[in-house]
């Protein structure tokens, strides 16, 4: 059983105030619904700890205190727009930006029809990691039209030929 197999996450979602005694309470409760129920594996994808980082800490917590094992680990990364961008960058990552720059690299903004170019980077990528590809193609495309003012891709290239791409997604 996979926690809404469909979508990037679909954890457990608590309020503020929730206790870990709760939380440890709910993923038994969970546990035990699937014992009785035959399933033999549950696979939750809890959502980036960037969205709550004490509720994402609280829910692995008592995920791994009730058995779970940890199958994957993003990194994600949420840049503040508002905050001047060489700000956001340590001495070490500037020196490599400028030798992007000097290597004539080219990051740009890019439409849809890029799509696909940027999905076969974004499945190697995953795939040498040993991550799955948890969407596809069809999928990336009809959330990018479904929500054309909340999905936005760049790329980054080295003459003509894409070498980086990222979705980025408007959150607030």
């Amino acid at each position: 059983m996979v926690s809404l197999s469909r979508s990037p996450f679909g954890g457990f979602i608590f309020r503020n105030e929730v206790h870990k005694s709760e939380a440890v309470h709910l993923a038994q409760q969970v546990i035990s619904w699937a014992r009785t129920n035959t399933v033999q594996s549950i696979v939750i994808r809890c959502f980036p700890q960037i969205y709550s980082h004490g509720l994402g800490l609280l829910t692995e917590e008592a995920l791994l205190q009730t058995g779970f094992t940890l199958k994957y680990e993003d990194i994600t990364q949420a840049l503040n727009v508002n905050t001047p961008a060489l700000e956001m960058v340590n001495t070490h990552r500037r020196r490599r930006l400028r030798k992007c720059l000097e290597a004539g690299f080219v990051f740009r903004k890019l439409s849809a029809v890029h799509l696909p170019e940027a999905y076969l980077l974004f499945a190697e990528s995953r795939g040498h990691k040993g991550y799955p590809v948890t969407m596809t193609l069809p999928e990336l495309t009809k959330m990018f039209e479904q929500f054309s003012e909340n999905y936005i891709l760049f790329g980054v290239f080295d003459n003509e030929r894409m070498i980086a791409a990222a979705v980025c997604i408007v959150v607030n």
